[in-house]
């Protein structure tokens, strides 16, 4: 007994048990052969370990979405991709690392990737030439160089077209590690968790965080091409963002700056808060800036470059209905309405707070 134990101990450690796609299953007085057990043993090692597979897409586009379908089994395991493969690519297994080849979608499909459910799932440079990623159901995931497709716009407002996001994130957290943020309309909602790391390149195309969702950015500044949206309880911890669309806190959301410029309008509102502290230069830098219902703590300054669309009058700042805070540093930007808000401004000619209370004031 000892013997037949040791004989299949090396064969298994030396490779030589034969290989198969799947256990060898034994009936009852079916004698169990050598070769049978050996192998099976061998299977079991090859898919409770680290493995490692080549899929080549050149001649058989289907390949990685394929295999994807059927890896299930135990282990690490890695993906080595050649060509240009046909998603939706779903990945039911935990720990798996896709590396390199480009995927786009066949027939419509709504995403290039799935990802649902899953732990420990790396893209690394891999080119999504068309489609989108949907993560969700408390998976983690993690971007390395990747490449992400053009976003699509929409087509039911022909006077400003949104575009639809590409990256689509639900009850699950997503880190960029490395390469750049080019195209990316980020979509994350229902207590969904998003990390830049530092040195990623090129500025995102939209960011929006949407119910209990969190974004951390180590990487400084932050560019973004279009809007940046944080709503319904979501929050943002950011060193500088530099935006061309609007920036928008609502419903209990907040945002954490080391500085903060748009383009375009600065909103506040419902119940949300935003904190911008910096000592060297101005802090906040927006064509207008609305507070309703919120609280603002701002420090090295603020200016407004234009006017708002929706008022009559077009002041640059509005703070309404109980808007509280505290703008220290210089302003530039004219005329501030302040209607029941208790705002406290740091005059840095004199040195002195002055508070509004009344419906129009300029300082």
């Amino acid at each position: 007994m000892k013997t037949t134990l040791l004989a299949a101990m090396i064969s298994v450690a030396s490779g030589s048990a034969l290989a198969i796609d799947q256990l060898n299953v034994f009936q009852k007085d079916q004698p169990a052969t050598a070769e049978s057990v050996n192998a099976n043993f061998k299977y079991l090692e090859d898919k409770i370990g680290a493995s490692s597979e080549s899929i080549d897409c050149t001649s058989t586009p289907q390949a990685l979405r394929e295999y994807m379908l059927n890896a299930k089994f135990a282990g690490d395991l890695t993906v080595n991709v050649i060509g240009e493969c046909a998603g939706p690519v779903q990945i039911f297994k935990d720990d798996v690392t896709i590396n390199g080849g480009t995927v786009f979608i066949e027939q419509n499909a709504p995403a290039s990737f799935a990802i649902l459910n899953q732990s420990n799932i790396t893209l690394q440079g891999v080119t999504i030439q068309s489609g989108s990623v949907r993560i969700a159901r408390e998976a983690s995931v993690e971007f390395k160089n990747v490449t992400l497709p053009e976003p699509k716009s929409t087509t039911d407002h022909d006077d400003d077209p949104d575009i639809l996001p590409n990256v689509i994130v639900e009850s699950s957290t997503l880190s960029f590690e490395s390469g750049d943020l080019n195209n990316l309309s980020l979509l994350a909602r229902a207590n969904t968790s998003i990390v830049l790391k530092s040195g990623l390149a090129n500025p995102a195309e939209k960011i929006e965080l949407v119910d209990n969702s969190s974004l951390i950015s180590e990487h400084t500044p932050l560019k973004i091409e279009r809007d940046l949206s944080v709503f319904n309880n979501s929050s943002m911890t950011a060193g500088a963002i530099e935006a061309k669309g609007e920036i928008d806190l609502e419903t209990s959301s907040s945002l954490v700056a080391d500085k903060l410029t748009t383009e375009s309008a600065l909103e506040v509102e419902n119940g949300s808060s935003i904190e911008v502290v910096n000592d060297d230069e101005t802090a906040v830098t927006a064509k207008s800036f609305e507070c309703g219902s919120s609280s603002m703590a701002i420090e090295g300054g603020i200016k407004l470059t234009g006017q708002m669309n929706w008022n009559g009058n077009n002041p640059p700042a509005w703070f309404a209905r109980s808007c509280s805070g505290e703008l220290d540093g210089d302003y530039e930007g004219g005329i501030i309405n302040a209607e029941r808000s208790p705002v406290r401004i740091q005059r840095t000619d004199n040195g002195q707070y002055q508070e509004l209370w009344l419906d129009q004031d300029s300082i």
